[in-house]
């Protein structure tokens, strides 16, 4: 489904699994962002109700196909999550509809689940791709130093070079 706005000369599109992403782009077709929370403004109860069905969509995504949209859809809820509880619109319910639905997911799952091995295995995972980068880089900057040592020599040599044909 796409939305257009013809005051910017875009189009917004939704995601037909997870109803609060959405993706900007131009009418010919350039992408131009991604919104991972991209709810109404609401009251803080129907705000709440949506994220908690938001939560639903996460998890069937997440079973159907494993993905990272989860964490990027969090990070951007909670950014609304602190704002004052002033009665006044916003996407803070649905930011806390999502976030209690996800927490209380989560609690059931380390209540039935062995949590700490998997978090192990992913803290193991983890250690391992930074030291395999580190080594990559390490490797990188030494061909480089190697590589710029070798032409200042290769200068230095065709410097002196010319200097005494002159």
């Amino acid at each position: 489904m796409a939305n257009s706005n013809v005051a910017q000369d875009t189009v917004k599109e939704w995601d037909p699994r997870i109803s609060c992403i959405s993706t900007t782009r131009t009418k010919r077709g350039k992408f131009l962002n991604i919104n991972y929370f991209d709810v109404p403004d609401e009251d803080y109860g129907v705000g709440f109700l949506r994220g908690a069905d938001i939560a639903v969509e996460l998890f069937k995504e997440m079973r159907n196909a494993p993905t990272r949209r989860l964490s990027w859809v969090l990070q951007e809820a909670t950014k609304h999550i602190d704002a004052l509880a002033d009665h006044a619109p916003g996407k803070r319910g649905a930011a806390c509809g999502l976030y209690y639905s996800v927490f209380d997911c989560l609690e059931f799952a380390a209540e039935n689940l062995d949590l700490e091995r998997i978090a192990q295995i992913t803290a193991n995972h983890a250690k391992a791709s930074h030291a395999r980068v580190a080594a990559q880089d390490a490797a990188q900057k030494t061909a480089f130093v190697a590589k710029m040592a070798s032409a200042k020599a290769i200068k230095r040599a065709n410097s002196g070079a010319e200097v005494a044909h002159v």
